[in-house]
């Protein structure tokens, strides 16, 4: 038995078409109403119901050999220019992102820092997030919050522990004791001398001095990185956070004692930690929400900016937002 896979508006007119008769007479021939034959010349992309997909496969079966291959000729014509259209209208939709990311300094400057750290020609990070958010969806992203909201405090930290070690030269995740409940593990990385401080968080005792000199920003991203850079960006303008590039604060040495907390910070843009170190939890979270490995080797931007716990300690050197 000849048939399509699946009878839309657009083939059951292309059966009508070379069958040769009017809406009249191919209604007549299935037995249904001239309106609905109308119905699908005003909506190609229409689904009939399973009993219409039957008679339309039936009046197929039926046809001479003739009539058949002009159907096959029509839906071959018609596929290609449905392509035709449909990339036409993907290449407009494109532009008209393309346009939406330029009239948004913030995001502008933030193509514009991943086309220089990636190392591509200018307006291609615009390009390839104009492509990407052109087929986001903004449902499967919202499924995805959902899953990660799902992953427990208890589970990210066990997860760090094992990846860093569980105790890595005097080093180890801060704990706490409640009650009869036993202790609760955060994911804060510390050690004894930072325990214990009683140092009251004022002026006198809390003295975190602004180093004014530009910081290094000349960290360049590898193909993998600059991908996921893209993905962020089409994340947020797709949910709709606005990314706004105010100068960061990065912790960038720390002096503390008993009573005393004191240290430097640095200034960056928000831009960079936003497509770089602010990736890593959202990273972890997904492992876990998926049930995939979370250990060193299978979580490529942690294994790249944060790999062990020499990178994590040298706060000069990566960039740290508190």
């Amino acid at each position: 038995m000849e048939q399509t896979s699946d009878w839309t508006g657009r083939s059951a007119c292309a059966l009508q078409s070379a069958l040769r008769l009017s809406n009249e007479s191919f209604a007549e021939r299935l037995g249904i109403a001239v309106r609905t034959v109308a119905t699908w010349h005003q909506k190609p992309n229409l689904r009939p119901k399973s009993e219409m997909q039957q008679l339309l496969d039936t009046a197929l079966e039926q046809a001479s050999p003739s009539v058949r291959e002009r159907f096959a000729a029509l839906m071959s014509d018609s596929s290609d220019d449905e392509r035709a259209r449909s990339d036409g209208e993907r290449d407009e939709a494109v532009t008209e992102a393309e346009q939406r990311l330029s009239s948004d300094q913030n995001i502008v400057a933030a193509l514009d820092w991943l086309d220089r750290q990636s190392g591509w020609q200018p307006g291609t990070a615009r390009r390839k997030t104009a492509a990407r958010l052109v087929g986001q969806n903004a449902h499967s992203l919202q499924d995805r919050g959902k899953r990660r909201g799902r992953v427990n405090q208890r589970d990210i930290a066990r997860a760090l522990s094992e990846y860093y070690g569980d105790r890595t030269r005097s080093y180890g995740l801060y704990g706490a004791t409640c009650g009869r409940d036993g202790g609760i593990t955060s994911s804060v990385l510390t050690c004894p001398e930072w325990l214990d401080l009683d140092a009251s968080l004022v002026a006198a005792n809390d003295r975190l001095t602004v180093t004014r000199a530009a910081m290094d920003s000349s960290r360049s991203l590898d193909a993998e990185a600059a991908e996921h850079a893209v993905e962020r960006l089409t994340e947020t303008l797709t949910l709709g956070p606005r990314l706004v590039d105010m100068p960061l604060y990065p912790l960038l040495g720390t002096d503390i004692s008993k009573g005393l907390i004191s240290g430097s910070v640095g200034i960056a843009h928000f831009v960079e930690y936003a497509l770089t170190a602010d990736l890593l939890e959202g990273e972890l979270v997904d492992a876990l929400a998926s049930g995939n490995a979370t250990h060193s080797g299978s979580l490529p931007l942690r294994d790249r900016y944060l790999p062990d716990l020499a990178s994590v300690l040298d706060l000069p050197g990566r960039l740290c937002a508190g």
